[in-house]
């Protein structure tokens, strides 16, 4: 994949030179556009694409991307859409990461964001959000599908979430207001997601978390042993009124612990020969990171081994991971009961 690098970092990728927006005519909608979106750095030998121009179809070479039918209004076929060049898309992958939080710390934790697009544009979110001094939301979220459809609709559900993680009390508020969102938005368009939201206390030591079909988030001890954070409702999207049957769950953590949130394009990683990392490989490659790295670190010992492991072949879907080591520094801490 061109595009491996942490969420603040600069673009270093290549790019197709244009990608044209063609009239096209189609059995069901006259006026309709074939938009070519680019695949970044894929190169596959031999396939073919079977596209209909002016009511005659032909095979030809497949380009860079994917082909997708966007409906027009009536507007006339002489009001050809501009193509759209490669510095556009850079500007559109720098705007889309700018909906990601960047790295921070202070004397009890820090922070770190890593994320690598499928392609151009990804459908993967987060937000970190410090509400008080001592609370502290994290949220992560996959939305289905890639390029540019996902990516426009993860930066909905960004600007949603950071304004209800303002106001809400707890995890489930948030799912169960995103779910009846995007459920009321896009019923009947096959759009869903996977969304889990963790509310940290950081002067009690407390994490209480809801999640919706999202992989675990990992809870790693000072002694080694993993803790999963699991979800427990159903997809984002899929019953309306899934949110009223939320439940917070809650766990503690002590200075020292290292929690990872991730999407499932880390877990479900796959090498030539198709066998998947998996949560247990996750949590392997955590068992031989230093207890002192911070979480910038985690991170990019996490990137490489996950490469290492899939050959360095192109991933099959966005892969973004949060992760939080806990330090507490901090002479007030007072670990919630039980810890």
């Amino acid at each position: 994949m061109q595009n491996q690098s942490t969420a603040n970092s600069a673009n270093t990728g290549t790019f197709p030179g244009k990608v044209n927006l063609l009239t096209k005519v189609t059995s069901g909608n006259p006026q309709a556009a074939a938009v070519e979106f680019p695949r970044a750095g894929v190169k596959r030998r031999g396939a073919r694409t079977h596209s209909v121009r002016a009511g005659r179809s032909r095979s030809q070479p497949e380009g860079p991307g994917m082909m997708m039918v966007l409906p027009f209004s009536s507007r006339p076929q002489s009001h050809i859409p501009p193509t759209i060049d490669a510095d556009a898309w850079r500007l559109a992958q720098r705007i889309h990461r700018s909906l990601l939080p960047e790295n921070f710390r202070d004397a009890r934790v820090d922070v770190a964001v890593h994320y690598e697009e499928h392609e151009i544009l990804g459908g993967d979110y987060c937000s970190v959000f410090k509400r008080t001094e001592d609370r502290l939301f994290i949220c992560v979220c996959d939305v289905t599908g890639h390029g540019l459809p996902a990516a426009l609709l993860a930066g909905r559900i960004s600007s949603f979430v950071q304004h209800e993680i303002t106001v809400a009390h707890q995890p489930c508020e948030v799912v169960d207001a995103l779910n009846r969102f995007v459920a009321g938005h896009f019923d009947g368009l096959g759009i869903y997601a996977t969304f889990l939201c963790v509310d940290i206390d950081l002067r009690r030591g407390a994490i209480a978390y809801a999640g919706a079909g999202h992989p675990p988030a990992l809870l790693q001890r000072r002694d080694g042993t993993f803790e999963s954070l699991d979800s427990l409702s159903p997809l984002i999207g899929v019953f309306p009124e899934m949110g009223r049957s939320c439940r917070v769950s809650s766990t503690n953590f002590a200075s020292g612990d290292r929690l990872l949130l991730f999407t499932d394009g880390l877990s479900e990683t796959r090498n030539a020969d198709g066998e998947m990392l998996g949560i247990d490989g996750v949590k392997a490659i955590l068992h031989r990171i230093h207890e002192a790295t911070d979480s910038e670190g985690i991170l990019a010992e996490l990137a490489a081994a996950r490469r290492r492991f899939a050959r360095h072949e192109i991933p099959d879907d966005d892969v973004l991971v949060v992760a939080t080591r806990f330090t507490f520094q901090d002479p007030h801490f007072a670990p919630a009961a039980g810890e």
